[in-house]
Order: C-alpha cells, then sequence, then structure tokens
C-alpha cells in the first residue's frame, strides 16, 4: 500500500484497504468543493447567473486498479457538481 501527501491516497489492492483508507479521501474530496458551493450559491441564485466550475481527475471516469479511494473520491467530486 502506498499513500500520497494530498488527502492521504492509499493506492493498493482492494483486500488491503480499510474504512478509515477510503472514507478520509473521499469526504476530503467532497468538502473541496461542497464548502466554497455554500458560500457562493446564494449569491449566485440572488445574481439570478453564475458558474461553479470544478477541476477533477480523469479517475472518476477511468479508474485504475488500486485508486478505490482516488476514484471515489473524484467520482463523487463530479456527481455533486452535475446536481448543483
Amino acid at each position: 500500500m502506498n499513500t500520497t501527501a494530498a488527502h492521504n491516497f492509499t493506492f493498493g489492492p482492494f483486500l488491503q484497504y480499510t474504512w478509515d483508507n477510503v472514507q478520509d479521501p473521499v469526504l476530503g474530496e467532497l468538502a473541496g468543493v461542497f464548502f466554497p458551493a455554500k458560500v457562493v450559491a446564494p449569491l449566485m441564485v440572488e445574481r439570478k447567473r453564475g458558474n461553479l466550475i470544478a477541476i477533477s481527475s480523469t479517475v472518476s471516469r477511468r479508474p485504475t486498479e488500486g485508486t478505490c479511494a482516488h476514484a471515489s473520491g473524484k467520482a463523487g467530486v463530479g456527481a455533486f457538481m452535475c446536481v448543483l
């Protein structure tokens, strides 16, 4: 198992993952778009215009072996942005 600095993503076989290996990065990714959206969305509604742009990763659409937490977090960001 390898861990990166950004959001402590763990890369490795799924059977070696713990819930914390998945939960922390997924929540970190979602918090990274949720809180800014909560701040600017009311202003956008008031002005009747605006755009929210989130730059994520293609791993959400094309995950590779060993990227369970990383791909899940990025896919969550994509889904979240689609429903706003």
